[in-house]
């Protein structure tokens, strides 16, 4: 019986301790490449704004819409630190798969650069984890 309650008390704190330890990973990951990108760079590549209200909640859609723009930007998946199976995106799929299953992302609109993109990206990262803790 012991050993049951303990492998629960296990199981539950693996669980929630997970998204957290996923987001610091994130956190890391955008980090890195603002440090190792130079700024010029950054500022050159343009993608898609994730809508006010969305950024603002900071929520799983948020992270969907960000895997799906940086997924969907042709220009990033050019750099290592963008491409699908490794990097930023392969850390916010895994993110995603245990928070939101489906999410859209406006095709045209307004545009940003990947600096401000990945500066918003931190922000939320930052917000959500001082949540959770």
């Amino acid at each position: 019986m012991k050993t049951v309650f303990v492998l629960l008390a296990i199981a539950v704190t693996y669980t929630c301790g997970a998204p957290f330890k996923q987001l610091k990973e994130l956190k890391a990951q955008v980090d890195e490449i603002l440090k190792k990108l130079p700024t010029e760079q950054l500022d050159s590549i343009f993608v898609m704004e994730i809508e006010k209200k969305v950024f603002s909640d900071c929520e799983s859609e948020f992270f969907c819409q960000v895997e799906r723009v940086l997924s969907g930007n042709n220009k990033l998946s050019q750099l290592s630190e963008f491409q699908k199976d490794q990097g930023l995106p392969r850390h916010l799929s895994a993110y995603n798969q245990k928070h939101v299953k489906n999410c859209s992302v406006v095709s045209r609109g307004v545009e940003i650069t990947l600096h401000l993109f990945l500066q918003h990206l931190n922000k939320c990262i930052q917000k959500k984890t001082s949540q959770d803790k």
